[in-house]
């Protein structure tokens, strides 16, 4: 169809600077100059001019702003601004729609925290009258956790959605927001149940790190054969022998701190 891939993209147009640059890289013509010019652009015509041998022209280098819109305009204006502008192909009822999206995206982000703060602030009035026993690191955790997640979610949306068609954006946000989620969740309950195996069921560290290692690998190896059909290294073997030995030096120095240090 008309959809193009932007990783795609960016990755032929790298391969195709390097095999430029691999080509003609130190070259001469036969007049003796190079034929090949790389240069930042911010310094303007001058360096072009130079290597093409012409006049710098009267007018100023044209400067792109990296920003749609500005941010901090009223919204008015900057409707008015896109109505006035000649915006090929309906650009500008895609951009119409992404300020929609903008503005609900505001609108969620704010009931969301307000929902989210009154049931906080209930459940801790809740704890405090005795009338149920909550965790109150837990529902900090979660809480914090939570407002966290909305946050990324919204920062991320907010950009995209004035630059690709919602069709686009949402599927990748929705899958962001639940990888960020599950990780979130992961992590807080990875951290309950390692504070509990080596502070009260004394655990031993050593044993921890190997058993959570080896069922890690087997698992994610199964993952990759029930997926791609094949196993994968990734990183080379010096790199990923001295990643692993340092971080399980440092996760076998935690949990022997555990032993010291506990949650309340």
């Amino acid at each position: 169809g008309d959809a193009l891939n932007e990783t795609a993209m960016r990755s032929n147009f790298r391969k195709h600077n390097t095999y430029v640059r691999s080509t003609l890289a130190g070259t001469k013509t036969q007049n003796g100059l190079d034929r090949l010019l790389v240069y930042d652009v911010r310094e303007g015509w001058e360096p072009l001019c130079r290597f093409l041998g012409r006049e710098p022209p009267a007018w100023e280098f044209p400067e792109v702003s990296p920003e749609m819109f500005d941010d901090s305009a009223p919204l008015l204006m900057v409707e008015s601004v896109i109505e006035e502008a000649d915006a090929p192909d309906g650009q500008d009822e895609v951009c119409k729609f992404g300020m929609l999206m903008r503005q609900e995206l505001r609108r969620g982000l704010v009931a969301g925290t307000v929902v989210l703060t009154s049931f906080v602030i209930m459940a801790f009035a809740m704890h405090m009258r005795d009338v149920v026993e909550i965790p109150l690191v837990m529902l900090s955790l979660v809480y914090v956790v939570l407002i966290t997640v909305g946050w990324n979610t919204y920062v991320v949306m907010h950009r995209l959605v004035m630059q690709v068609p919602a069709l686009v954006v949402l599927p990748y946000a929705m899958k962001s927001l639940c990888i960020a989620t599950m990780l979130h969740a992961c992590f807080i309950s990875y951290g309950v149940l390692k504070e509990s195996l080596v502070t009260r069921h004394q655990v031993a560290p050593l044993l921890l790190v190997l058993s959570g290692r080896v069922v890690s690998v087997l698992l994610g190896s199964g993952f990759l054969l029930l997926t791609k059909g094949q196993l994968s290294l990734g990183l080379p073997l010096p790199q990923f022998m001295a990643f692993a030995i340092s971080n399980e030096m440092s996760t076998f120095a935690g949990y022997e701190m555990l032993k010291y240090l506990s949650f309340p």
